[in-house]
């Protein structure tokens, strides 16, 4: 597989103790499946420092009443974070409020969480110079 691909895996593998069996790896197909659900979406990719780096949307997607759809939603919130603050390559960024289309009649209450997952990484010092070689006494 590719780097990205093994990136979005990885962060599927990370998210899927959020809400297990309801972290699926890419975004739905409509009608989507019944929410409360978490996806990996789209994502973009930067090279920074020397690290490249996939950014993912994943979407959290509660429902019922207002008042219980957003302490749903509060609550993936935490715990997407809480994901991404134990694994050892994805990075929580910014989380912004986007409703979910879950059919053309229906809008779902959702945030999108923006998380990045490192891919690659090099340095660009030059390496260490070798160990001299030490010179025999009598000549060769």
């Amino acid at each position: 597989m590719g780097r990205v691909t093994d990136a979005r895996a990885q962060l599927h593998a990370a998210l899927e103790p959020v809400l297990p069996g309801r972290v699926y790896p890419y975004p739905p197909a409509s009608p989507a499946p019944t929410a409360p659900a978490v996806y990996v979406g789209e994502l973009s990719a930067d090279w920074t420092d020397g690290q490249w780096a996939a950014t993912f949307r994943v979407r959290l997607v509660a429902d019922g009443a207002d008042h219980a759809a957003h302490a749903q939603l509060d609550e993936l919130i935490d715990a997407v974070y809480d994901a991404c603050a134990s694994s050892s390559n994805c990075y929580p960024d910014g989380v912004s409020w986007e409703p979910f289309d879950a059919t053309a009649d229906t809008t779902l209450p959702a945030y999108t969480f923006a998380v990045a997952v490192d891919m690659a990484s090099s340095t660009w010092c030059r390496p260490d110079a070798p160990a001299a070689v030490p010179i025999p006494i009598t000549p060769l």
